[in-house]
């Protein structure tokens, strides 16, 4: 039996036959039953749903009349049952359309835009009209309509700019002809119907769009249309063509971070927040008032609303080290929303229009903190309705305001009331009862600041034998000396100090080195390289700091600073004759840790670097590759800090050797762009160092990086000036692993002749220099040449030499090389089951090495092969996992997937 409410409220048969329920109110009882199946609703609960706050006094007898009514008609294995307490309808899976829907719309949010075209569709189709038509009003199923209304517009939004995105200007017009009329302010609608339909030649009816939408908001709301509206107008007078096209895949983005525990206080401000039509959000404030806090506070309550996504960004406004550009975040906003590195522009504006492009059609969040203008926020803003963006800032940033439309809500210190709850809240109402005068003092002294007050209340609720009067006292003389500590604010900085006071000696010293690390945050092994501390005293050291309220636990291992606090430490670590001394240590950790963590993953040490000053004494557990992806995943923002810190203090020889160690990792497992963002300070350091076998790695390693974003030229112009450094050095061995690179970057560009010469000597010199390891890689690689050269016997013989070289080599990714090579043969030899078992052997391989390329290119060979022998169906879930990690790691790739080069 199936229940509609998608259209007029109806119940279908097991044999297919329709029966309309009868009175208004009787369907309003189906449909409140039937919007939660499978759930006991209390009798109280249903009579508000169906009669509203203020029922008539027959109401329960009149239900339990329409609860005998429908008992009748609803038979099978769906059944209306009753208890004491209320009223439950039992339904098989997907009875209900609306449920049906919804878990459509979720399962597309998903998928590949092919695929979730399908699914929408599907969706789609099971409208019949307005939503639980012929119920009686109330206010809860007239809440339940607009809700079914707004989901049903989303998915026709989604649906319309995936069908763009694949090239279906037609058909997304059709789809949206209807709907545009029926919703005149609605501007997502309106942009998708202008692009439609100027991309299908028909511009005077997207002219025509445009105008009634631009009068509709104009006289209903007094506002100007949107930027993407504009946008789409100003493409429409130029003759431009339509932004091209950017298929989505892979889950959605969900990187809001943790809310703060134990939120207390801003209820007014967050009914402002709940109460906003806005698309944009700012909440200004002074340092330290707690405008982050806030922000995701709201974020987290809201982000159901967002099922697309949440993006989150620290544009580090007032850092005292340079501002967080918004073209870097953009990349990170574009990997996250699935576009390969490759297709990202390198010209900041057009790398904003594109992300305004992958956004649209999206219901997403974006949270955007520590802003320091208007113009470092406008690249990052949405251009779609269905977006929301939340701002902090401690400017009004009055330009966002009088341009874009944003809503401003300006935070100022808490109320004493506000004020008392945070401390209560730490220390406990007894003690805030023995001393409420000196609390209330305490408030003022902290001028009522979120921050301040967090702080000093963690230090009462260490010491629970402490008056609160000598907090008060401590913290009065303290603000007499600390004027401006942090910020021209005393209170912040004067808690600071007193906090980091009251810490024991040694952990003072190590809370002072922490300005010292230039990255977002740290874990206890960099930590404990940082102070020169063991692992078990460095983790007392950060529980200290946590307890204090000085850094956040961000995620379990891992902590954080606010702004204020990182501007602080670094202020300390310029007093510490220590702090060059410790920042050695902390590069040297992770130079040591890269270096142990690649050579997990290859089998020979390729570090020509020499040996770190300082190693560590500890190191993360690398159990297994997974590890070590998990471990590059985290550090990798704090790596590209580290080599550009050390490049800008003088550290030139730390810069270049960090950027070389990780280019292993980067080009297993990272994203490309910023692989780049590390080689180019490196490789300047090692120009200024005129060090020049330095260089050669370097500049193999930016050729490589610069090939996997399907930059070619550039990336043979860089190849060849490493292999005439590494010929004038007479550095055979780098001569060798240049010429393997430069031959991979020559088959990419079809190239095979000058690709089957540079291999051919690859392999010639590691065989004179005894390397079987780079022997067998390279002639694998050779195989390939030979197999597109139409020469497949030539290209099993290199393969048997290859095999036979790794016989007493351990697994490594010579092995997935060899045994793709093979599968590749077999395949252009038509021996598909063959090449479908050496495929799946080499994609397992790079499953447990964690080669995260290797597995990429696996999955598409695997899928290919599925494809011929079995059919599509076995072929998709290859397909789509494929696609989904070459979007994560940013690939650039023919439909052949190129070799196996050598970082």
């Amino acid at each position: 039996m199936k229940f509609r409410l998608l259209g007029p409220v109806e119940v279908v048969t097991a044999k297919g036959s329709m029966f309309t329920v009868g009175a208004p109110k009787r369907r309003s009882v189906l449909a409140a039953l039937a919007l939660t199946p499978n759930q006991l609703l209390g009798t109280d609960a249903l009579i508000d749903r169906v009669w509203g706050e203020d029922p008539p006094a027959h109401a329960r007898t009149a239900l339990q009349g329409h609860i005998s009514a429908l008992r009748k008609v609803i038979t099978g294995p769906a059944r209306l049952t009753s208890r004491a307490s209320g009223y439950e309808l039992v339904t098989e899976a997907d009875a209900v359309d609306a449920e049906l829907f919804d878990r459509l719309l979720a399962d597309a949010k998903h998928r590949s835009d092919d695929v979730a075209v399908v699914l929408l569709q599907q969706a789609l189709g099971l409208w019949r009209g307005p939503a639980l038509a012929g119920t009686a009003d109330s206010l809860y199923l007239t809440a339940a309509a607009a809700r079914l209304t707004d989901s049903r517009l989303h998915a026709v939004e989604d649906l319309a700019a995936r069908l763009l995105r694949l090239g279906r200007p037609t058909d997304a017009s059709t789809l949206l002809d209807e709907h545009v009329s029926a919703h005149p302010l609605r501007e997502e609608l309106a942009e998708l119907a202008i692009r439609a339909l100027h991309a299908t030649g028909r511009r005077s009816e997207a002219f025509e769009i445009y105008q009634r939408t631009q009068d509709a908001l104009a006289e209903e709301l007094g506002v100007e249309p949107s930027e993407g509206l504009r946008r789409e107008h100003e493409a429409l007078v130029t003759g431009q063509a339509p932004a091209p096209a950017v298929p989505t895949t892979g889950p959605a983005p969900a990187q809001l971070p943790l809310s703060a525990a134990g939120f207390t206080g801003r209820g007014q401000e967050l009914l402002e927040l709940r109460e906003s039509t806005r698309r944009i959000v700012v909440l200004s404030g002074q340092a330290g008032i707690g405008k982050t806090t806030l922000a995701l506070r709201y974020a987290h309550e809201i982000s159901d609303r967002y099922p697309d996504g949440q993006l989150f960004a620290d544009l580090r406004g007032y850092d005292e080290r340079e501002p967080q550009p918004p073209a870097d975040v953009l990349v990170g906003f574009l990997h996250a929303l699935g576009v390969r590195e490759a297709d990202v522009p390198s010209n900041p504006d057009e790398r904003s229009a594109l992300y305004r492009s992958s956004i649209a059609g999206r219901r997403m969040l974006v949270v955007l903190d520590n802003c320091r203008d208007s113009d470092q926020v406008r690249p990052l803003l949405p251009g779609t309705p269905g977006c929301l963006t939340l701002v902090t800032s401690r400017s009004r940033l009055e330009g966002l305001v009088a341009r874009e439309g944003a809503a401003h809500l300006g935070l100022d210190v808490l109320t004493e009331e506000d004020a008392l709850d945070v401390i209560t809240g730490v220390i406990g109402r007894p003690r805030v009862a023995a001393e409420p005068e000196a609390v209330r003092v305490l408030v003022r002294l902290c001028d009522r600041l979120p921050l301040a007050l967090r702080i000093v209340a963690a230090r009462l609720a260490t010491h629970r034998r402490w008056q609160v009067q000598r907090m008060v006292d401590e913290l009065a003389d303290e603000q007499q000396r600390a004027s401006t500590l942090v910020t021209a604010d005393r209170a912040v900085g004067a808690s600071l100090a007193l906090s980091v006071r009251a810490l024991p000696a040694r952990s003072q010293r190590a809370f002072r080195l922490l300005g010292v690390h230039p990255g977002p945050d740290v874990d206890r092994f960099a930590a404990s390289a940082l102070f020169g501390a063991g692992i078990a005293e460095t983790r007392r050291h950060l529980d200290e700091f946590a307890e204090a309220h000085l850094v956040n636990e961000t995620v379990p291992g891992r902590y954080s600073r606010h702004d204020l606090v990182r501007l602080y430490t670094s202020q300390l670590a310029r007093e510490d004759d220590e702090c060059a001394a410790a920042g050695r240590r902390l590069v040297d950790y992770f130079l040591h840790t890269v270096g142990v963590a690649r050579l997990t993953l290859e089998p020979r040490p390729p570090l020509f670097d020499g040996p770190v000053e300082h190693p560590p004494t500890t190191l993360p557990p690398f159990r297994s590759a997974t590890d070590i992806l998990t471990w590059v995943d985290a550090e990798e923002p704090n790596i590209r800090a580290l080599v550009k810190a050390s490049a800008r203090y003088g550290d030139h020889e730390r810069a270049w050797r960090l950027a070389y160690r990780t280019g292993v990792l980067h080009y297993r497992c990272s994203n490309k762009v910023w692989w780049l963002e590390v080689l180019e300070p490196g490789l300047e350091s090692a120009r200024l160092l005129g060090d020049r076998p330095a260089q050669r790695l370097l500049l193999s390693n930016t050729g490589l990086a610069l090939a996997e974003l399907g930059r070619h030229d550039e990336a043979v112009t860089s190849m060849r000036e490493a292999l005439v450094m590494a010929r004038d050095l007479g550095d055979r061995l780098a001569e060798s692993t240049v010429l393997n690179n430069l031959g991979e970057s020559h088959l990419l560009t079809g190239r095979v002749d000058e690709a089957h010469t540079c291999l051919q000597d690859a392999v010639r010199i590691a065989r004179e220099l005894g390397e079987p390891y780079l022997e067998a890689k390279w002639l694998s690689n050779l195989s390939r040449v030979a197999t597109d050269l139409g020469a497949t016997t030539d290209a099993l013989d290199h393969l048997d030499r290859a095999f036979a070289l790794l016989a007493d080599v351990p697994l490594c990714d010579a092995h997935v090389l060899a045994h793709a090579r093979h599968g590749l043969v077999l395949e252009r030899l038509k021996q598909h089951a063959d090449a479908l078992e050496h495929y799946q052997r080499s994609l397992d391989m790079a499953r447990r090495l964690g080669d995260r390329r290797a597995e990429e290119q696996l999955l598409h060979r695997v899928a290919r092969v599925a494809h011929v022998l079995h059919g599509p169906e076995a072929a998709a879930r290859y397909r789509d996992q494929s696609v989904a990690l070459r979007n994560r790691l940013g690939l650039s790739r023919t439909d052949e997937s190129p070799g196996e080069a050598s970082p």
